[in-house]
């Protein structure tokens, strides 16, 4: 088993959508983006235009056979469901992207830069990204929404408690193969 890092916030989004649970790229996970999202007590909301922007569904594009579309080492390709001027929703490309950080400075370019609107917020924010997995609400068929850092954090806590339990296990063991060496019979010396 690798070794579990000190904090959840190691993994990058590729290690989580590679895990065998998929993370955020399985068939059926879509994302909600929610600038105005703050999770700790005095932190600042993104605004654009002086208000929330709310993209209530984006994903990983799929192929003909239902796989995610990716482009080496680490992007996948992400779609966004807009209303149309005739009123039905369709999905449109948003391009190859490697995870939250860049997914959301896409986000606020098309829907609050380009159109000319003033994109507001903390500075660590807008030009680094900080709290960008906080703003992010995964929801899963048959899973309760939660933001894409709980389910990382959520998926680091398990994967440390059971690197915990196999090290305990692994001691275990030990103590008992010195316990069973000290008690097996010493060959006896021949006597002169």
């Amino acid at each position: 088993m690798p070794t579990v890092p000190a904090r959840a916030t190691v993994w990058k989004f590729f290690h989580m959508a590679k895990r065998p649970e998929q993370f955020f790229v399985r068939d059926g996970d879509e994302l909600e983006y929610i600038s105005n999202l703050v999770v700790r007590a005095g932190q600042q909301p993104i605004l654009v235009g002086g208000a929330p922007l709310r993209i209530a569904r984006i994903r990983v594009k799929r192929d003909a056979a239902g796989n995610p579309i990716r482009q080496a080492p680490e992007s996948w390709m992400w779609e966004v469901e807009l209303t149309q001027a005739n009123g039905t929703l369709s999905w449109f490309d948003l391009g190859f992207f490697s995870g939250p950080k860049d997914l959301e400075n896409k986000l606020l370019d098309e829907f609050g830069r380009n159109p000319g609107f003033v994109v507001t917020g903390p500075a660590g924010a807008l030009n680094d990204g900080r709290g960008c997995w906080d703003r992010f609400v995964v929801h899963r068929p048959g899973d309760p929404a939660q933001t894409m850092a709980q389910v990382r954090q959520d998926y680091w806590q398990q994967q440390r408690q059971l690197q915990q339990q196999l090290q305990q296990q692994q001691q275990l063991q030990q103590q008992q193969q010195q316990q069973q060496q000290q008690q097996q019979p010493q060959p006896q010396q021949p006597q002169p």
